[in-house]
């Protein structure tokens, strides 16, 4: 009883959270950008993993041709990962 109760409650706070996010996919939040990872890289091109959060704590991840850390940036809410972040782009930008 006690394990199907602590399924239960995971179910409704990932689909509280999804709820959530949801009401600003589609718009431009500004984003603290904390960490990039190089994830591929070939002769002249790199590939940079870039997390951060916005103001209300949704956790946005893009991909970026070079590293982008501690500095804030307008990014537009694409879609809810299977890993429960959001992707964004870079909309209107030198980035």
């Amino acid at each position: 009883e006690r394990y199907r109760r602590c399924n239960e409650i995971i179910k409704l706070g990932e689909k509280k959270k999804n709820e959530f996010i949801s009401q600003f996919l589609g718009n431009e939040l500004e984003v603290l950008f904390e960490s990039s990872k190089l994830i591929k890289s070939s002769k002249n091109l790199k590939s940079f993993k870039t997390q951060g959060y916005t103001d209300n704590y949704i956790r946005v991840e893009t991909t970026l041709d070079k590293e982008f850390e501690n500095q804030i940036a307008k990014v537009k809410l694409l879609e809810i990962l299977e890993n429960g972040n959001v992707l964004g782009k870079f909309e209107n930008s030198n980035i």
